[in-house]
């Protein structure tokens, strides 16, 4: 009431309307909003009033309604701004709930006085205050009950740690705002750091993550690797808790190339080479509509040389691939002498000690995606094509045919005369 008075006497030539949102908590507060209402059209202003559908389960989810109302409401009526009464108590209070719960110095800023649109203007006033203001302007109220109810953690805060703490020291209060100015200097500072930060380690991104210059993210301090990681886990919309934040700060300073990390959330942290990747895990949607995530490896198997066509997910992404004689002739095929081939044939994801054998003899898949460089997060992509079956007693033991667009093994070309098989893979 306070602040609605304020405003309209501040701002005589700007159009202000009330809005009030019942919780449902209290027996009265229908008899409440109907008293704001009454005394809206009373000063002739518009009064939106809301009411929950059910009582929130907790002042979580209080708030998550109230400011559903609030956001929608002045969506609705076209306001440029939306003002709440937030005062310095409800300051202190915000504080020492986050430093109860162990924040960090983000949190222990406390309320901010601006985000969007959205504005505190009474932040730096204190309660005793804002009811001198009342009394001396003649400001009518009505006391919410609610706000005596113990059970609430504010509620405690606010009739027992604040008054205990103003008993060892009368400027606890004060004491308490100026560590959330202090607060919210550091994190304006930090926030502008990081800018420079990120623009110095991201060397790519796109909707499923990051990619960061290693070598220069170590250069920095563990603290700024903290941060790194928090932000751009939060852009990708699962925010690190402190468990995750620590693995992933561990990670980047002992990661060696070709390992990974969980950070939690669906967020995971590997090392190629000197790079680190910051990703979430792919999930892709089977045809039964189930996630199929990246640890799901799918083989399909291609028992004889006749034509056929079948998806295979591999590293998380659907293939769908066509074989046979008579498939035409493209770019995406391989080529194979059919009497070259030992059916049955496998197409599928590379496994530990998977060989191909190339001009100059036999390799690791491992060691040849490391010479091409080729990391661990692109490797769980790569189909392979291999024989099914064990290999003949003295015969190449090589089984890996084809590796798509990185290499092919040694024989088993088309020989002019004889039937070509081919096996074509498309997106």
């Amino acid at each position: 009431m306070v602040l609605l008075h304020m405003v309209r006497a501040a701002f005589p030539r700007a159009t202000v309307a009330a809005a009030h949102f019942d919780h449902s908590w209290r027996e009265e507060s229908a008899a409440d909003a109907a008293w704001v209402a009454a005394e809206c059209a009373k000063a002739g202003v518009p009064c939106f009033t809301g009411r929950a559908v059910s009582t929130p389960a907790g002042e979580a989810a209080a708030r998550t309604a109230r400011y559903d109302f609030l956001q929608g409401t002045a969506d609705s009526w076209g306001a440029d701004r939306i003002l709440t009464a937030h005062h310095a108590g409800d300051q202190v209070e915000t504080i020492l709930f986050r430093m109860a719960r162990g924040a960090g110095t983000r949190g222990l800023a406390g309320i901010p006085s601006r985000r969007g649109r959205l504005a505190r203007p009474l932040l730096p006033f204190d309660r005793a205050a804002i009811e001198l203001y009342a009394a001396e302007h003649g400001v009518a109220w009505r006391d919410d009950s609610t706000n005596r109810d113990c059970r609430f953690a504010r509620n405690r805060i606010r009739h027992t740690l604040v008054p205990a703490l103003t008993g060892e020291s009368r400027d606890a209060p004060a004491t308490i705002l100026e560590i959330g100015r202090l607060a919210a200097e550091a994190e304006s500072c930090w926030r502008r750091e990081l800018r420079t930060v990120l623009n110095d380690v991201i060397i790519a991104s796109d909707e499923s993550g990051f990619t960061l210059a290693s070598t220069i993210l170590r250069g920095y301090h563990h603290t700024i690797h903290a941060r790194v990681l928090r932000t751009l886990a939060a852009r990708l919309g699962s925010p690190l808790d402190r468990s995750g934040t620590r693995r992933g700060v561990s990670f980047v300073g002992t990661g060696s190339s070709g390992r990974r990390v969980d950070l939690g959330g669906g967020i995971r942290l590997a090392r190629e080479f000197d790079r680190l990747l910051l990703s979430r895990a792919p999930v892709l949607a089977s045809g039964s509509g189930d996630p199929v995530r990246d640890t799901a490896v799918e083989c399909l198997t291609i028992p004889a040389p006749d034509g056929g066509t079948a998806e295979v997910v591999i590293g998380g992404r659907r293939v769908r691939v066509r074989w046979g004689f008579d498939i035409g002739e493209s770019e995406a095929d391989v080529a194979f002498d059919a009497g070259s081939l030992r059916f049955p044939l496998e197409l599928r994801g590379w496994l530990p000690g998977d060989r191909i054998r190339l001009h100059h003899g036999s390799k690791k898949l491992k060691k040849l995606f490391a010479e091409r460089r080729i990391g661990r997060s692109h490797r769980s992509l790569v189909p392979v094509l291999a024989e099914g079956s064990e290999p003949d007693p003295g015969k190449d033991p090589a089984r890996v045919l084809w590796l798509p667009g990185i290499a092919r093994s040694e024989g088993g070309d088309p020989v002019g005369g004889s039937p070509v098989f081919r096996i074509r893979l498309e997106a």
